[in-house]
């Protein structure tokens, strides 16, 4: 980045070594093993497709070629085999949702496409087919854990339900920052499987953003604010907002990942645990990669990750 200038090429860069570190754990793990580290790695296939999607929908609404309109040329995605057999490039390049469907032929995704289709017709909003894309991404998940044994699946169950509280949380901010008016069943975007949040509280968490109001209702979920004091300097910032909550969360989701890594034995939750963190770590460095491009203030930007 300092070499270039260019956000996008370092992007690219950072998560293809995410790739990169799951392919190579993917190539030393046994077979029943393997299908759960094959569930990880379909975080990076569907944000591919997340980004073809976003370049479509701005194909549509500028009514014009994406590079006349000062599109990014090179984008950012990974052309890079994963999961399933997908023709990238292809699927980047595509100009309607019609060929995007075809070139997703034999994935589950293809499904997926057709299912929300009739919603999604104008792709004006990505919004619906995004969500559902993340929806799938958490079902993988938590299929694939079924089979561990039991001290391993209640590590992987802790640790995906608070990423899954993150995801609903996350949800519910853009939703009531962009998508008031796109989503009318609250249903259907949220992701089940959460540890905390069920889907009482995030019909509630879309008519407040102050907690611990709508959270107060599930005696469970208020654990989360007893981590908040440990965690965020109550003086400096009150636990008043959805943002607040999503920091926390993440804070307890590290803490939480660490601890099979902290232990003896070795087993599959130290492998979880170290992909989960690590596509934290590439989460966070290009969230603090884009705050100071941005000239974000730093003191604010410190507060997020300390």
């Amino acid at each position: 980045y300092s070499s270039t200038g260019s956000l996008d090429d370092f992007e690219r860069r950072v998560y293809s070594e995410g790739v990169y570190t799951i392919k190579g754990i993917l190539r030393h793990v046994s077979d029943d093993v393997a299908h759960i580290v094959r569930a990880l790695l379909l975080k990076y296939e569907i944000e591919n497709i997340k980004y073809a999607l976003r370049r479509l929908s701005y194909l549509v609404r500028s009514a014009g070629s994406l590079f006349e309109k000062g599109f990014i040329e090179n984008g950012i995605y990974l052309n890079e085999e994963m999961v399933h057999r997908i023709n990238w490039q292809e699927l980047i390049q595509s100009e309607s949702i019609d060929e995007m469907i075809r070139t997703l032929k034999n994935t589950p995704y293809q499904e997926i496409l057709n299912v929300q289709l009739a919603e999604t017709t104008e792709m004006k909003s990505t919004f619906d087919l995004e969500v559902a894309l993340d929806r799938y991404y958490y079902s993988s998940l938590l299929t694939a854990i079924r089979e561990l044994e039991p001290f391993d699946r209640e590590i992987a169950s802790r640790i995906i339900g608070i990423r899954i509280d993150i995801e609903n949380i996350r949800t519910l901010i853009r939703i009531k920052r962009y998508y008031r008016d796109v989503v009318s069943d609250p249903g259907k975007v949220f992701i089940r499987g959460g540890s905390r949040i069920t889907d009482k509280i995030f019909v509630s968490g879309l008519e407040s953003d102050v907690f611990p109001g709508p959270m107060a209702e599930s005696k469970q979920a208020s654990v989360y604010f007893l981590d908040t004091e440990k965690h965020v300097d109550m003086s400096r910032t009150p636990p008043s907002t959805l943002e607040l909550l999503e920091v926390t969360l993440k804070k307890i989701f590290i803490r939480e990942a660490r601890k099979p890594l902290s232990g003896y034995p070795f087993t599959i939750g130290v492998i979880l645990a170290f992909i989960f963190l690590k596509i934290e770590e590439i989460e966070n460095l290009m969230a603090v990669t884009y705050a100071k491009a941005y000239s974000m203030d730093e003191v604010k930007v410190k507060a997020i990750f300390s």
